[in-house]
């Protein structure tokens, strides 16, 4: 877990025990990913001397061993994946562009695209980027030759977009939620929207339940069987687990970050258990 100014941490997922707190000469860790393959760390260390990308070993969860500083300032979204030629991907946003490159010990950039105003999170699949792209809403771009196909207007400011099949769902800050067909590309279609109290900015799918990290509002559940007609399930609020930046499920169960720690959320059913 990325801490801020405490650095980050490793726990236990299943007793919750920390087993490590690293957080020599970290100022502002914001953004964390792991790659198991290789038992690595990236972490985006925002501000100070050593800020860029840090690379860790954690093959020993409680010595992490520092092995690469990437430099570079202003990553607004980090994702980091393990590839067939052996080494690892790392694709940021950072300003107004998305940029990729690969890690095998020493990093390379391979190319990057721009667009026409500073963005967020992205997705990707393996033809298309889908970039959140603030207020002008959400840019689908070709990965290949970085050409511009479609730019859709959503409600409020897209920060987090998660596509799943021809579905791209969207975390729109102060506008809550959208889901867009784009099974046509060019011309995407909003089938669904639901406002959330508090930040909309972090999203997360597994099966059917689409998680949504509201800031102040906390933790909302829904059902996305039906995308159509997609159905508000539950919501865990702030005054239970705090200010909610980030959602995860991992092994059916949906893990949030907040401004008060980590917590494990239980879904029973149709309902969130924060345990």
């Amino acid at each position: 877990m990325a801490a801020d100014q405490a650095g980050f941490s490793i726990f236990n997922r299943e007793n919750g025990q920390q087993l490590t707190n690293y957080y020599e000469t970290f100022e502002n860790a914001r953004l964390i990913d792991y790659v198991a393959r290789d038992s690595l760390l990236f972490i985006y260390d925002r501000y100070g001397e050593f800020a860029g990308i840090r690379i860790f070993d954690v093959a020993n969860p409680t010595e992490p061993a520092e092995q690469m500083l990437l430099t570079g300032r202003n990553v607004d979204a980090l994702k980091c994946s393990s590839n067939d030629a052996g080494n690892i991907d790392i694709i940021t946003t950072a300003d107004n562009k998305i940029k990729y490159g690969e890690y095998d010990g020493v990093f390379w950039y391979s190319y990057f695209t721009s667009f026409y105003n500073a963005v967020e999170g992205f997705d990707l699949d393996d033809n298309y980027f889908y970039v959140c792209g603030e207020q002008l809403g959400i840019y689908i771009s070709e990965k290949a030759s970085g050409n511009l196909v479609t730019i859709f207007d959503t409600p409020g400011s897209s920060l987090a977009v998660k596509k799943v099949d021809n579905f791209l769902f969207v975390a729109n800050k102060q506008e809550g939620i959208s889901i867009i067909d784009i099974s046509q590309l060019e011309q995407p279609e909003e089938v669904f929207w639901q406002d959330t109290s508090g930040y909309a900015q972090n999203l997360d799918i597994y099966a059917n339940f689409l998680a949504v990290a509201s800031g102040g509002g906390g933790v909302y559940l829904f059902d996305i069987s039906d995308v159509h007609n997609t159905e508000f399930l539950d919501r865990v609020d702030d005054s239970k687990i705090g200010y909610t930046y980030q959602v995860k499920f991992f092994d059916g169960a949906l893990y949030a970050a907040t401004k008060t720690g980590a917590y494990k959320l239980k879904i029973n059913t149709k309902n969130l258990g924060v345990k």
